[in-house]
């Protein structure tokens, strides 16, 4: 097993990328905006005591990968990069024991999502980034699939690209469920909306599968949109982990043997 010392752990989404490194003993957890990727050299600079030496990849964003990699080795030009690639998750896999028929097609992220953490009655997880993604692996370790449907913050973009009359609002985190401001309206259409379907999503994943007592987990950078609401009234039980595909990168590198290949 690898001691998780002096590396960086960067998840790259299409927004933003999530980062995370172990150095002498101790954990930072910080993100930074796509627009800013460019300058993660001075961040890290800044943020950290020692050189980092390795750092550990994962991307569904081949432009912000680029960026990321050009700052990381400007940063230390002799960093040992690792991507996380369909052959180390398939080595992964057999590791964990996890049944993914769709290996050769399914992004690193979702792969994350499903070894973050230990499976003992079966996971559904709730991925809410750009995109908002639905995952199920069962008891077993079998994942079955995952939906895809856009990010909250695509909604109001989408609506002020169609319509003449709805402007891009910023989304409201505790907007009342129905409203005679605009503003409001798309708010409650997105946050309640997105509150529903997901209940109704975990209720059949449940039926479906006969798994009634499987562990709901709640991530991405847009879980925090609807923690609000879904606090003040639950529509059904979850565990809010913001840093589980992170933590998944580390469980990844614990288990395999990585390769650099930048």
């Amino acid at each position: 097993m690898h001691e998780p010392l002096n590396i960086l752990y960067v998840d790259i989404g299409n927004s933003c990328a999530d980062c995370l490194f172990y150095q002498n003993g101790q954990e930072q957890f910080f993100k930074v905006r796509k627009e800013e990727l460019s300058s993660l050299d001075f961040l890290l600079l800044k943020k950290s005591k020692d050189r980092l030496q390795n750092a550990f990849l994962s991307s569904v964003n081949h432009s912000s990968l680029h960026e990321v990699k050009k700052a990381l080795l400007s940063y230390n030009p002799d960093m040992k990069i690792s991507l996380l690639n369909q052959e180390v998750m398939r080595e992964a896999c057999n590791r964990f024991s996890l049944e993914v028929e769709n290996i050769d097609i399914l992004g690193g992220d979702l792969f994350a999502d499903l070894v973050s953490r230990e499976n003992h009655k079966g996971q559904i997880i709730i991925d809410l980034g750009t995109a908002s993604k639905v995952l199920y692996l069962d008891a077993n370790n079998k994942f079955h699939g995952s939906m895809i449907f856009p990010g909250l913050s695509s909604f109001a973009k989408m609506l002020n690209m169609s319509t003449d009359l709805l402007s891009e609002y910023p989304l409201l985190t505790h907007p009342p469920l129905l409203s005679l401001k605009t503003e409001e309206c798309i708010s409650s259409g997105v946050i309640h909306g997105t509150i529903e379907l997901l209940s109704g999503t975990v209720a059949q994943i449940k039926e479906k599968y006969q798994n009634p007592d499987c562990e709901v987990i709640l991530t991405g950078g847009n879980a925090k949109l609807i923690l609000e609401v879904l606090r003040e009234k639950p529509s059904f039980e979850y565990v809010y982990d913001e840093r589980h595909v992170i933590h998944g990168l580390v469980r990844i590198h614990e288990k395999v043997e990585l390769e650099v290949n930048i």
